[in-house]
Parts: C-alpha cells; structure tokens; sequence
C-alpha cells in the first residue's frame, strides 16, 4: 500500500505575480533571466525565451522537492516550445530556423539539466526543503517599495 502524502499549500504561480512583485524578485536576483544573470541571453538562440527563464527562476527560486525540481525543468523546456510553436513564422524565418530554435531550446533545458551537477550545493541553484510562499514574495515586494522610497 502506498503512503500518504500528506497535503501541501498551493504553490505560488508565476503568471499570478503582480508587476511589482516581478519588478521586486528581479532587484533581488530572483529573476536573472537565460543563464547566470542573464549573460547568456540571446547567446545560444535569437528567439526570445526571457519569460520562460523568467517563469523557471521563480520555480527554482520557490524550492520544494526533487519532484518539484523535475517539474520545473520539464515545465521550462515546454514553456520555451509552446513560445516556439505560437510566435513562429515559417514564412518570416524557414523551416531551419524553426528546428534550429527547437535545438536551442533543448541546449536551455540541457544546460538547466546539467547545471545542478556541475555546481554542486554551495552555488546558486534549486532550493530543496519548504517550498517558500506568498508572504516571502510579498516581503520582497514590500522591501523593494521601501528601498525604491529611499533617495
């Protein structure tokens, strides 16, 4: 028979976020966009996959289990095809150009893979244990308000 797990609070959507929380969890360094701060942005692909990192920073950021974490990567690899899929012109860019974005795509979700591995516990990364909530998004939000009121 298998256990019962036992009932979480529902996690905090990315798409749920107010502009100023967003604006808050980038001064922060939450959200980096593709890559370590974003230096690897447009590096990899022209196509714009920033929401997608943006939505999969905020995953990480949140924490949880292992489960979690899987569900994160599958999610931002989904999330950059689905971009892929609705904002694609074959017309505009070619049938190569649409395979190439795909690849590019997958090296992202590879790479997010990998990075784990490669860095270790002591460097930025998924955050395992409890998940982190809306009060934490709204203390970032109300910190940021407050430094933005400071001259």
């Amino acid at each position: 028979m298998r256990p019962i797990r036992p009932i979480r609070p529902m996690r905090p959507k990315y798409l749920d976020l107010t502009e100023d929380e967003r604006k808050a969890l980038i001064w922060k360094g939450v959200l980096t966009g593709c890559g370590p701060n974003g230096w690897r942005e447009g590096l990899i692909a022209e196509y714009d996959f920033k929401p997608a990192c943006f939505q999969h920073d905020f995953e990480w950021w949140l924490g949880g289990t292992h489960e979690d974490r899987m569900h994160a990567d599958k999610q931002f690899y989904k999330s950059m095809i689905l971009r892929i899929r609705l904002g694609f012109k074959i017309k505009k860019y070619g049938l190569a150009k649409y395979y190439f974005f795909k690849a590019a795509a997958w090296q992202y979700h590879l790479a997010v893979s990998l990075w784990t591995l490669v860095s270790g516990p002591f460097k930025r990364g998924f955050r395992y244990g409890e998940p982190r909530t809306l009060e934490d998004i709204s203390a970032a939000a109300e910190e940021f308000r407050l430094r933005s009121l400071i001259p």
